[in-house]
């Protein structure tokens, strides 16, 4: 069996980018705390903004979050869920945190 992993921007336009009109933008804290592998960035040619470039981090699908605030939508802008990461599942060998 692998482990699975979650992969999420790091580039705020590049998220919005993701996100509908209606999304909810996820603003993660402390992943200087857990596993998290930061790949070097590339340009991903789907998107809207083509020039500018993805910077993602690759997490541990064991990671947990605690809410730390909710900022509801406003005319211009999305809805802000502000987490922060307070740990992972079991640590897998070659991981770091580089965030």
């Amino acid at each position: 069996v692998m482990p699975g992993f979650l992969s999420t921007s790091v580039c705020r336009d590049k998220a919005l980018d993701f996100a509908s009109s209606r999304g909810v933008l996820l603003v993660i804290r402390g992943l200087e705390t857990v596993n998290a592998i930061v790949p070097p960035n590339s340009f991903v040619l789907v998107t809207p903004r083509r020039q500018v470039p993805e910077q993602e981090v690759i997490l541990d699908r064991g990671i947990n979050f605690i809410v730390e605030s909710v900022l509801e939508a406003t005319e211009t802008s999305r809805r802000e869920v502000h987490l922060r990461a307070t740990g992972s599942g079991a640590r897998q060998e070659g991981l770091s945190a580089q965030a």
